[in-house]
């Protein structure tokens, strides 16, 4: 069987703060077309980690290539071609949901504003485009920033702790929609997480990450071989911080 296109991929990859290391020689490999869940509990490497990948932390040894592109060298290409949602995302409060989309479009060129009714109505915000993002609630907000990852139309999407702070609904709605968009657009999502039961549900493929290394990696079945996933996750980290906190 052909292997898939990596649109992820490192090798070694290191970041030290002095002599403290937050990631230690990673190797991940995922593939083009799947959504893949990076696990690990906080404070394991996984933000670091996507920091390296986007180009705003500078490894500190090691290489990683971002849809074909060596990261340091020729990655803007590759970033025109990627969504991101970081954390909470920052739009103008004063703002309706679709100014905000408008600001980034302007950013973004190309056609990226001809997409603004398009994205709203595939985050289900069509109904509230209107409304000032300050009465926004937590899940609405978190779907206008997946909205604006969609803008530039990406082959890639990075979103780092996409349900952080939301309401089980809120979580609820965010893990259908990239769920859906996966679905539809066969596109590759790269998804970094500490909770075990938005990995089963969403993923198709995990890396396990815990103190900076990689402990596993691959289709999510074979990563849980058989067994349950959040027992081996606890086993294999020596705690339950992201079990408890699914």
């Amino acid at each position: 069987m052909t292997q898939s296109p990596l649109d992820i991929e490192t090798a070694g990859l290191s970041k030290y703060y002095g002599r403290q290391p937050a990631v230690i020689d990673l190797d991940l490999r995922v593939p083009q077309g799947v959504v893949f869940g990076f696990l690990g509990r906080n404070g394991a490497g996984k933000t670091t980690t996507i920091g390296m990948l986007l180009g705003l932390l500078r490894p500190s040894s090691g290489q990683a290539w971002l849809l074909g592109h060596k990261v340091g060298r020729d990655l803007r290409p590759a970033l025109r071609r990627t969504g991101v949602l970081l954390d909470q995302p920052a739009f103008y409060p004063y703002l309706s949901g679709r100014e905000n989309l408008w600001v980034v479009a302007q950013a973004l060129g190309g056609d990226a504003h001809a997409r603004i009714p398009e994205v709203l109505e595939t985050v289900e915000l069509a109904g509230r485009a209107r409304d000032r993002f300050a009465a926004y609630s937590g899940g609405m907000k978190q779907r206008l920033g997946l909205a604006a990852a969609l803008l530039n139309d990406p082959d890639l999407f990075v979103f780092d702790e996409p349900t952080t702070g939301l309401d089980p609904v809120g979580q609820r709605d965010i893990r259908r929609l990239i769920r859906r968009l996966a679905d539809e657009t066969g596109k590759t999502i790269f998804l970094s997480s500490h909770q075990l039961r938005e990995v089963e549900q969403i993923c198709d493929q995990v890396a396990i990450i815990d103190r900076g290394r990689l402990i596993a990696q691959g289709p999510l079945q074979d990563v849980a071989a058989g067994r349950d996933l959040e027992t081996m996750f606890v086993e294999l980290t020596g705690g339950n911080d992201g079990a408890a906190a699914g």
